[in-house]
């Protein structure tokens, strides 16, 4: 991740700093910190997708069909989720309310939103261009930016369903470029971290190559889990595609804790639960693709549905995942 190695180098001094003291400090002391700034973690690549608390309680979004999570499914705030999740890095996407669709928060309270929810705590923060359903716009981009130059944990941006939501048609490759130089000029980044969703059903769609090679990362997720069947051929799919780009972005992997776009499940307007075989699924081969550097992170999907009583079994399946294998190196 973009923010790693000065870490790590930062690290290193103050453990050579801390070995000095010898007489008062045991060697298993320093053989845990020296692992700590040197050894790649499964948990430095393990991010968790946030929205502002409530966002997909019945009452509060989709009312017409709604995700199935019940009324007042959730009051927890993405800080509390991540901290019980045990994940230090978040993906923060601002959330489009109904009736009106407005940005939650908007954009001009970006920066109050992020400090009184304490986001300054957390390793790495990537931060909404667009929002939910592709909203975006000039004072979404303008204040992401600005966030990013007043917060050092802020270390790349998404576009949340850039495709979906047809975002592609409102931002050309043209004012991609754009964002892209600004970012690097603003805030003297030599990547602008920018990142990509794109789901399962998208992947063969060649007309979004020329906007897919202006990402530095894609995030890949299946929507219906029924379709997790194909992921291991989707992802050869995607590192076909993006083996013909001049510069190939990195693979992120998404997997989902609550079955959102389960097509049998939304005709029968029935709960949405992931089934558990799917979500050992989805972790193991996260866990296998990391190691053998297929993808660079794994998200897991998402804040707002950690404390949903629904969604508890594939919650606490994750939890148990991130216990037993966080700790774990990867080569």
């Amino acid at each position: 991740s973009s923010v790693l190695p000065d870490k790590r180098h930062n690290l290193k001094g103050r453990i050579l700093a801390f070995a000095s003291y010898r007489s008062v400090v045991s060697d298993e002391e320093i053989r845990s910190h020296y692992n700590a700034a040197f050894l790649d973690l499964v948990s430095d690549h393990l991010w968790l997708w946030c929205h502002v608390k409530g966002a997909h309680n019945d009452e509060f979004n989709h009312p017409l069909s709604g995700w199935g999570l019940g009324p007042n499914a959730s009051t927890i705030e993405p800080e509390t989720a991540a901290n019980q999740m045990g994940i230090q890095r978040i993906f923060f996407i601002a959330y489009p309310e109904h009736p009106q669709n407005l940005l939650v928060p908007i954009p001009s309270n970006y920066r109050s939103y992020y400090e009184t929810r304490g986001f300054n705590q957390f390793n790495e923060t990537i931060w909404s261009m667009t929002g939910g359903s592709g909203f975006t716009g000039d004072d979404v981009v303008n204040e992401a930016i600005k966030l990013g130059k007043a917060k050092t944990n802020i270390t790349g941006f998404v576009m949340d369903d850039f495709f979906i939501g047809g975002a592609h048609n409102l931002i050309t490759t043209n004012r991609l470029d754009s964002i892209r130089a600004r970012i690097r000029r603003e805030l003297g980044w030599s990547s602008p971290n920018l990142c990509v969703v794109l789901y399962d059903d998208e992947l063969n769609r060649s007309f979004y190559d020329s906007h897919l090679e202006r990402f530095d990362y894609i995030t890949l997720w299946t929507k219906d889990s029924d379709n997790l069947s194909k992921l291991p051929e989707n992802l050869a799919t995607l590192e076909t595609k993006v083996s013909r780009f001049a510069n190939p972005p990195k693979i992120a992997l998404g997997c989902y804790m609550w079955d959102y776009q389960n097509l049998t499940n939304l005709r029968l307007r029935q709960p949405r639960e992931m089934p558990l075989d799917k979500m050992r699924f989805q972790l193991a081969k996260a866990l296998e693709w990391l190691k053998n550097g297929r993808i660079s992170d794994v998200i897991i999907l998402r804040s707002n549905i950690v404390d949903a009583s629904r969604a508890s079994a594939a919650v606490a399946e994750t939890k148990k995942w991130i216990r037993d294998h966080g700790s774990e190196v990867i080569p």
